[in-house]
């Protein structure tokens, strides 16, 4: 049994108007088009509240509400060592917490500490990593204090083995400067598909160890687990030169090719496969295979 729910596997999608009404509309939209779906994400809550009481990291001692520049705009981060404003963070998520939700996507707004690091509850500056770590750890920890152990997060650090597909973009219309192309699209939704979190719009963890190895970062080929080695199509086109890695491998859409580790070959994938491949003889290659 895996230490997560059955949707958290499955694309995600996430839009940031943040109505009741538009969060509707883009689910029922994929739905009415036969998309599947697993998880929907939704922004954001108070600000002036928060920084009349001192719940904001600052800039020094003396600066008040630390103004960060994140992507949707000007904001203030939560002291997570202050208690009092713990306690009042709780309670805005105690509003989304009783409507049922399954998890949280903690974003990767921690590494914003660098630009307002002074802690009024410590008295001193915060680290980042001291930071980021309590940020995801009372993320994780009151969610499933609420709701119980069976609800996650995304903890996504600046280093998440994942991404938006299609990039952040507020224009779809507007290619080639924010659209893209029909074939860039479907390779990076087929990247998605290999990597610990597929979103439209991961990173995800196991016990605490990153689910993804890199293996050369000039062509961003990359393991899933173990077993499954991932080379992206980084060009447009349909052929694709890679290393496989150490190993004996089998083309998860097509069994009847294997590859030897440590050789570099160069392989055609039509638009309708993806260069995904499975250890041979691994538990997950009789899965994978057996289903196809």
């Amino acid at each position: 049994m895996t230490p997560w729910p059955e949707w958290a596997v499955h694309h995600w999608v996430w839009e940031n108007e943040s109505t009741e009404e538009s969060a509707i509309a883009l689910v029922d939209d994929y739905l009415a088009r036969d998309i599947p779906v697993g998880a929907i994400n939704l922004d954001s809550p108070l600000y002036e509240e928060a920084a009349a009481a001192g719940y904001f990291t600052q800039v020094d001692a003396v600066s008040g509400p630390g103004i960060v520049d994140w992507w949707k705009g000007d904001g203030s981060l939560i002291d997570y060592f202050n208690p009092d404003a713990v306690q009042w963070w709780h309670e805005q998520m105690d509003k989304a917490i009783e409507l049922g939700i399954d998890g949280w996507k903690s974003d990767g707004i921690d590494t914003h500490i660098i630009q307002a690091p002074y802690s009024p509850g410590l008295g001193r500056e915060a680290g980042r990593n001291e930071y980021g770590y309590a940020y995801y750890r009372d993320s994780f920890d009151y969610l499933r204090e609420k709701l119980g152990d069976d609800r996650i997060i995304t903890a996504r650090p600046v280093d998440n083995p994942g991404s938006d597909i299609g990039g952040f973009r507020t224009d779809n219309d507007a290619y080639p400067v924010l659209g893209r192309p029909k074939d860039a699209f479907i390779r990076w939704a087929q990247l998605g598909a290999f990597s610990p979190v597929m979103e439209n719009g991961g990173i995800a963890w196991e016990n605490g160890t990153s689910l993804t190895t890199y293996l050369t970062h000039a062509d961003y080929t990359y393991l899933l687990g173990p077993d499954v080695f991932v080379a992206p199509m980084l060009d447009e086109g349909t052929w694709r030169t890679l290393t496989f890695p150490e190993g004996r491998w089998v083309y998860l859409f097509d069994a009847r090719k294997t590859f030897d580790g440590e050789t570099e070959v160069t392989l055609e994938i039509p638009i309708s496969e993806f260069p995904a491949f499975v250890r041979e003889g691994s538990d997950i290659a009789a899965t994978l295979l057996a289903n196809r």
